[in-house]
């Protein structure tokens, strides 16, 4: 009997379930609000992957977490994780991790401002994922597409992706990033038409942001709420609504008691400070 084997197995056994379930626990803590609780989950994952030392628990790690760490807005750190995943994923022939790898480093290059390589990036990370005949996820992978159009402003592609987005959503019925879809719509439609924010694209763009923040809402999606509320309120900043926006957003903002050092936190509390 060998103890160490036997020990090995074990400790295998439960790192697969282990890792995704740290993983899947910070990003639904994100999601529900709690960005620092999050953070301890996280860090569990990654050690438990360490301490194994096994490319395929890295790779499953190093993606879960460029994932997470993309949906908190986290750049540095999403990228940190997708081009861990992207080498080991490379060295072992691991085409599942290197699709997911590949698109968040492409997301986090945009978002770095390499616009363009970030977009053929997450493209070809996108394409990948989509040969393996793989849907889940998709719908959450094409939000992070639009978002990386928008910033270049390629608004057709932008809208394009989303409305894909949307519709394989709805087929699935994987809609828990649904209220970010509707967000990046309503962000869309603003900077259509020569970023001019005319009557009928305000109306347009502020039912889509309005759905983004009742789905968030529903679900309750607290950082997708913030999120969502964010856009909304600077939307209403611009068309004369100050003081509503202001009463809306400090009550979303007011709900949150952790992590106002996140990228979403730091927004809002910038645009409530320049509300009267």
């Amino acid at each position: 009997y060998d103890l160490e084997s036997h020990r090995v197995q074990l400790l295998t056994t439960a790192w697969d379930f282990g890792i995704p379930a740290f993983c899947y626990r910070a990003k639904t803590l994100w999601m529900l609000g709690y960005p620092e609780k999050d953070i301890e989950q996280a860090q569990k994952a990654l050690a438990f992957a360490e301490e194994l030392s096994s490319p395929f628990h890295w790779a499953l790690a190093n993606s879960l977490l460029a994932r997470y760490y993309t949906l908190r807005g986290e750049h540095t750190q999403a990228l940190h994780h997708a081009k861990a995943t992207v080498e080991v994923a490379q060295e072992h022939g691991f085409n599942h991790w290197l699709a997911l790898g590949t698109i968040f480093k492409g997301w986090a290059l945009a978002r770095q401002g390499n616009l363009e390589s970030g977009i053929d990036c997450l493209q070809d990370g996108l394409d990948r994922w989509k040969r393996m005949g793989a849907e889940l996820s998709t719908s959450t992978f094409l939000a992070l597409l639009a978002e990386t159009y928008l910033e270049s402003d390629q608004i057709p592609k932008c809208l394009a992706s989303i409305e894909e987005g949307l519709t394989i959503s709805a087929k699935n019925k994987e809609c828990y990033y649904d209220a970010e879809l509707y967000r990046l719509r309503g962000e869309a439609i603003l900077r259509a038409k020569h970023r001019k924010l005319r009557v009928q694209n305000a109306r347009e763009a502020e039912s889509s942001l309005l759905r983004a923040v009742a789905t968030a809402h529903g679900q309750k999606a607290k950082s997708l709420e913030l999120r969502a509320t964010t856009s909304l309120c600077r939307l209403w900043q611009k068309t004369g609504r100050e003081k509503e926006a202001k009463r809306m957003l400090a009550n979303i903002y007011g709900w949150f008691t952790e992590g106002f050092d996140t990228p979403d936190l730091r927004e809002a509390r910038a645009l409530l400070d320049t509300l009267q």
